[in-house]
């Protein structure tokens, strides 16, 4: 059966989904790696050289060891978990067996070279090369192997650093406050089998809005309860459906090549031809939802403000006592901050540690098997 994540309740955020590669920092154990899942990977990490409880019984014959590689950007568990599997056993999940027995990957490679080039070939392969991803490359061997398989493999729309552990925790951070990407058409949105054959999911979340202009492609309004794709060049815009449609029928014959007979490989901008890849036409919509993001954001209206003639309180009407209860107090402000805190650092990641604690990681019955 394929599996599907329900969409994430209404105001909630996004959490950080990731896959990771680490290697040994032992000269005996040199050319051994291992693949895992997390949520938090500097927590990770440090889990798996000791410094915390609970790590990954394999890896405590690596240490030390280091995070070299760090694949994010998926939009539900199941999209980062079915990376993982495959990732770990490429001859036995469809979607990667050909390209792996073609270039001498087996489920057994352990070696960094190996799972880099094997990572690599993921990013190009359905259903990963339709995800608008990020990988974040953590040492400069790692980019020098990085440079070296994914060089007319990995799709221009995937976003690869140079980044520090420090810049993921940030990022990590970052995703717990911005919920502007929770809901996207793109993989996440379809139930997506390992050999990366696609149906529609009951779990299909709109992230359209009223009164963003209109489709490029059918020329009707783009409103709420349409997903929404762009292009990067012209800055326009249209319903998922019509620009899949679209590039389509401009594909021709060509398109019966494609992987799925859902999502489209790539074609023309509707409005001003530029060729662009679906990961791509994804990648645009988001960018500018979270530009408009940050300029729809204003500062917390003033009591005075709020209290101003002519509005829903008058100053002439409102005592000081009823404004003093509308101006919340600097000592109920620091105690819902500390609930929140609480609530992120303990319920969040130690459920998430529980996750990651479970050694029988690898047995997992994904629907890419």
């Amino acid at each position: 059966a394929v599996m599907s994540a329900p969409p994430p309740p209404p105001g909630a955020h996004p959490p950080f989904f990731a896959c990771y590669l680490v290697v040994s920092l032992d000269p005996r154990r040199a050319g051994k790696s291992y693949v895992g899942f997390t949520a938090n990977p500097p927590r990770r990490l440090a889990q798996h050289n000791g410094a915390l409880a609970n790590g990954a019984k394999y890896t405590s014959s690596l240490r030390p060891c280091d995070m070299i590689f760090i694949v994010s950007g998926f939009t539900s568990k199941v999209q980062a978990l079915q990376f993982e599997w495959a990732w770990q056993h490429p001859v036995t999940a469809r979607a990667t067996r050909k390209s792996a027995l073609e270039r001498g990957v087996t489920n057994a490679s352990t070696s960094p070279a190996k799972k880099t080039q094997l990572m690599c070939l993921m990013l190009g392969l359905a259903p990963w090369k339709h995800m608008t991803l990020r990988v974040d490359v953590l040492s400069m061997h790692a980019r020098g192997m990085y440079d070296k398989y994914a060089s007319g493999v990995v799709p221009a729309h995937v976003d690869v650093r140079q980044s520090t552990m420090r810049d993921v925790k940030a990022l990590v951070d970052d995703a717990l406050g911005d919920d502007a990407e929770a809901h996207d058409y793109d993989e996440d949105a379809l139930n997506v089998a390992g050999d990366g054959e696609c149906t529609p999911s009951c779990g299909l979340s709109a992230s359209g809005q009223s009164g963003m202009g209109v489709c490029a492609s059918c020329g009707r309004e783009l409103a709420a309860g349409r997903a929404a794709v762009g292009c990067g060049a012209c800055g326009a815009r249209a319903h998922a459906a019509c620009m899949a449609r679209h590039f389509f029928t401009n594909a021709g014959e060509r398109a019966k090549t494609w992987s799925s007979k859902l999502i489209p490989e790539d074609g023309p901008c509707p409005s001003c031809s530029v060729a662009m890849s679906w990961g791509q036409a994804v990648a645009a919509a988001r960018a500018r939802r979270r530009r408009r993001g940050a300029e729809n954001v204003a500062p917390l209206a003033r009591v005075d403000e709020q209290c101003s003639p002519g509005g829903a309180h008058s100053s002439g009407n409102m005592s000081m006592a009823k404004k003093a209860k509308l101006t919340p107090s600097v000592s109920s402000v620091e105690k819902e901050r500390a609930r929140i805190r609480a609530w992120r650092d303990e319920e969040w990641f130690d459920a998430e540690a529980a996750r990651e604690d479970e050694d029988d990681e690898e047995e997992l019955v994904l629907s890419v098997v």
